[in-house]
Order: structure tokens, then C-alpha cells, then sequence
């Protein structure tokens, strides 16, 4: 495995916004101001569902049964106006989840929102994409949405998605990915849709997000990524609400709706303030990267030269370059680190992960270390869960039961409240027949709190058990567990 040099991306992505002065023409007083309800968007719908503004609601789509989501109308919401939507993905195919979460935000913004029960981590895109679409359809045939306006989101392998959705077709506007970048090897960057990506420091994914925003620094997409404390989650609805916020702002770049002098001025005001504020403290990167936030924000819609101006300040300065050096420190030491533990999979036996990984936690636990290096350790932790299932699921599908076995144990140490590993080992001791072991592993499953029945019904696991009774009571154990 190989990693870029994070200092180098953050230094050139500073230089780009700090480095030099652009001259762009003045645009203020030049935009053409639309109307939000011009007659091309909006269209009487027949509702075949009661909506309830104001109250998430599971629907089922008219054309496939089988396609469900989870929708939130705003309490605005009115038929003779049109709305914005941002369609959700969940990596666990929980379509209710950033619902939820987000729906304060859908309602201040007054959007739509949609979350997918059918999108999940493990299934091919092939079955994906055809369910989301249908998705999209059921929700244009009942919901007054603006064709101008339709986002994306996703989380983790949800993000993908989201991503992927854009990618594949030209009605998505804008994404907003949280925890993860674009799918698969898909860095041809140059797509037709803004980009607005959340990541937390600690989120093993945090480089992948600093090199896409590399690519995407030399394309010319409007895009912005955004680092956030936490680590691999769905973003808090502060942090959302930022995104939210970025997307209305382009949607006001692109004279998809009417220009507010009002709301730029105030965010205008709102953003500096900030910036005194982190300095006042003494946060001065974080000042730096705030000033680079709101220039994202406002761009094109007010003058920033006074975030310019502020941001080429604290980029001289020797605090931010002192920062920028403890960086790079940490990075070059996750990539010796990183590259340790993932050799130490084939190599090194469970004794010596115990001794490492016990340290790699109490580093990640001290808090007399720097909040850098502290981050970083909490990042190797993710990663090293995310690996030793990647490691045991493919020694699985190479029928590999020893190896898998030894992998298993590494996951088990790694992440002791995961179903997962549990569930994997489920499948091995039913490959070699092992079945006491293979029930004795799906309870612990379960009692870790797996519920998918589908995916064990799919794998067909228990087909060739010599006895299916007790399988089936602990099935229905989960199913009771999932509709619980």
C-alpha cells in the first residue's frame, strides 16, 4: 500500500487559494436573477401517498414494491412551489438513519429528503443503480422537486454511491460525500457536478479525501473538503449544515434560484468573525482553513478579498508553518506504520498482534500526545479494522479456511463489538463442516447484533447442516431482532 505525502497536498492546496492573486472579472450586479417556480419545473403531481410535511414517512415505490425509502418533506412544503432533494445512502442500507439526522436541516433549507433502504456495502452496482433510479423516478412522480436542485449523499460506502450516481448520468447537481470519495479507481475528475466532501481527522479515509481534492484542484469541478473532528461517521448536522449551506450558495452561482444580498452579507460578516475568533485562540491553521472555507462559500457572490487576504497572512505566518512541519511528521510516520501492520497480517502470529495492537491503542487513549498525532493513530485503528475484513472475506472466497481463520482472530482483536467477524466465522465452520461451531458462531452473531437474514439466506450457509431446527429458531431470532 502506498500513500501520498499529506503535507504536500495540504501546502499545494493552500497555494492554490493563498498563493497568488486571481483576477476574475467583478460578476456582482451581473447575475440573472430566476425565478425558484419558473414553468419549466413545475408540474401538478398525483399523489398516490398522503404526504405529511414535517414527519418522515417509509414509502414504497408504485413501480417495485421492493424499493423503499425513507422521506422527509420539509414542513413548508407546498405543491405549488418546487423543492431541492438530496437522495441518501446509508452503507448499512438504513434509509431512515441520515433522515433522521438531517431533518432540522431539510426543514431550515426547506429540501427533500430521501434515504435508500435498498443501497448497502456488498452489493454490485448493477443491483444498486437500477433500485435508486426507480427511487428517483417515484419520487419526481409524487414530489413537486426542482430539476435544477437533486443531490446525492452518502456515507462510507454510501458516499460511493452518491458518487457513482453523479457520475453515471447528468441529472445530479451536486454531492455531498461523507467518509469517502468516488468509486471504485474513478479519479477521472472532471465530472459536470459540484462537490462537497466531508471527512473527520481521525477517518482512515481522510488521505483518499485529500488526494481527490488534489485532482480536483487541477480540473476545474467546484468542490470543497471539508475536516471535521470524529472520526468514520455520518458528519454531525453542524457539519451537514455547512454542505447544505455550500450547495444553495452554487445553486445562487449558477442562477438556479434568486440571488440573496441579504443572507451573503450576513454570511459574510458570520465567516470573518470566525476567522478573529480561532485567531484570538490561537488556532491559526484553523483559522487558515476557515478563511479557505468561506471563499468557497462566497466566491462569485461578494468580494473576498478580505478572506484573501487573512488567508495569505496565516499562511506566512510561523505558527501555521510550524503546524504544517508536525503534519508531515505524523504523516511520514503513518505511512511506516501503516505499511508495519498490513505486512504483519501474513507474516506476524496473533501473539505479536496483541502486543502491538494493545500499544497502538494506548498511544491512540494518551492524551499527553498531540492532537495530530493522537488523530492519527485513531486512523491506523480504522484502517486496520477495514483491513482485516478485506484480508479474512478474501482468504474466504479462496477457500483459503486456515488463513481466514488466523485473519478472523486479528478482526476479532481489532473490532470485539463487530458482528462481522462473527458472522465470517460462521461461514468457515459451515464450509468445513464444523457445525456446532457454526451455530455457536451465529449466536454470537446475532447477540452482537447482526440482523441481516437476507444475506444469510443468500449465502446459503446452513443448506447442507444436518439438522436445520435449531438454525431456524435462531433465524428467527434475527428476524424478530431486525423488524424490532
Amino acid at each position: 500500500m502506498t500513500l501520498k505525502n499529506f503535507y504536500w497536498i495540504i501546502v499545494f492546496a493552500l497555494l492554490l487559494t493563498f498563493g497568488c492573486e486571481e483576477k476574475k472579472a467583478d460578476k456582482e450586479g451581473k447575475d440573472l436573477i430566476v425565478s425558484e417556480t419558473s414553468s419549466d419545473t413545475v408540474t401538478k403531481k398525483r399523489l398516490e401517498i398522503q404526504l405529511t410535511p414535517g414527519k418522515i414517512q417509509k414509502v414504497k415505490a408504485s413501480r417495485d414494491s421492493l424499493v423503499r425509502y425513507s422521506l422527509y418533506v420539509p414542513k413548508s412544503y407546498s405543491e405549488s412551489n418546487v423543492y431541492p432533494i438530496v437522495y441518501l445512502f446509508d452503507p448499512q442500507g438504513d434509509g431512515n438513519l441520515p433522515v433522521e439526522k438531517y431533518k432540522q436541516l431539510a426543514d431550515r433549507f426547506e429540501m427533500i429528503l430521501a434515504g435508500s433502504y435498498n443501497s448497502e456495502n456488498g452489493l454490485a452496482w448493477d443491483k444498486i443503480q437500477p433500485k435508486i433510479m426507480v427511487m428517483m423516478e417515484d419520487c419526481k412522480s409524487k414530489l413537486s422537486i426542482d430539476k435544477n436542485r437533486i443531490y446525492t449523499s452518502g456515507f462510507s460506502g454510501g458516499s460511493r454511491v452518491a458518487s457513482g450516481m453523479a457520475i453515471s448520468g447528468e441529472e445530479i447537481k451536486g454531492v455531498i460525500g461523507c467518509g469517502g470519495g468516488f468509486p471504485g479507481k474513478s479519479n477521472n475528475i472532471g465530472y459536470p457536478f459540484d462537490y462537497y466532501g466531508i471527512v473527520g481527522e481521525e477517518d482512515f479515509n481522510l488521505g483518499e479525501m485529500r488526494q481527490l481534492d488534489m485532482s480536483m484542484n487541477n480540473s476545474g469541478m467546484s468542490h470543497f473538503i471539508y475536516e471535521v473532528k470524529g472520526g468514520h461517521q455520518w458528519p454531525e448536522a453542524q457539519d451537514m449544515q455547512i454542505a447544505f449551506l455550500w450547495l444553495k450558495m452554487n445553486a445562487m452561482r449558477k442562477n438556479a434560484i434568486p440571488k440573496n444580498q441579504s443572507l451573503i452579507d450576513s454570511l459574510s460578516n458570520v465567516g470573518m468573525s470566525e476567522i478573529n475568533l480561532k485567531k484570538k485562540q490561537n488556532e491559526n491553521y484553523e483559522a487558515l482553513l476557515a478563511c479557505k472555507k468561506w471563499i468557497s462559500i462566497l466566491k462569485d457572490l461578494t468580494s473576498v478579498d478580505a478572506f484573501k487576504s487573512e488567508g495569505n497572512a496565516l499562511f506566512q505566518s510561523e505558527p501555521v508553518k510550524a503546524t504544517l512541519a508536525k503534519i508531515t511528521i505524523v504523516e511520514e510516520k503513518e505511512i511506516e506504520l501503516t505499511r508495519k501492520f498490513w505486512t504483519a497480517f501474513e507474516k506476524e502470529d496473533i501473539q505479536w498482534w496483541k502486543s502491538n495492537y494493545s500499544s497502538l491503542v494506548s498511544m491512540a487513549q494518551n492524551n499527553t500526545l498531540p492532537r495530530e498525532e493522537r488523530s492519527m493513530y485513531k486512523r491506523l485503528k480504522g484502517f486496520l479494522g477495514l483491513a482485516a475484513f478485506s484480508f479474512s472475506n478474501s482468504a474466504i472466497q479462496q477457500t483459503d479456511y486456515e488463513k481466514a481463520l488466523k485473519f478472523l482472530q486479528i478482526y476479532e482483536l481489532i473490532e470485539p463489538k463487530n458482528s462481522e467477524h462473527a458472522y465470517l466465522h460462521t461461514k468457515v465452520y459451515a464450509a468445513k463442516g464444523n457445525w456446532n461451531l457454526a451455530h455457536k458462531s451465529l449466536k454470537k452473531a446475532v447477540s452482537l447484533g447482526f440482523i441481516d437474514i437476507h444475506r444469510v439466506e443468500e449465502d446459503k450457509i446452513f443448506k447442507n447442516a444436518p439438522d436445520q431446527n435449531e438454525y431456524k429458531l435462531l433465524l428467527s431470532q434475527v428476524k424478530l431482532k431486525a423488524k424490532s
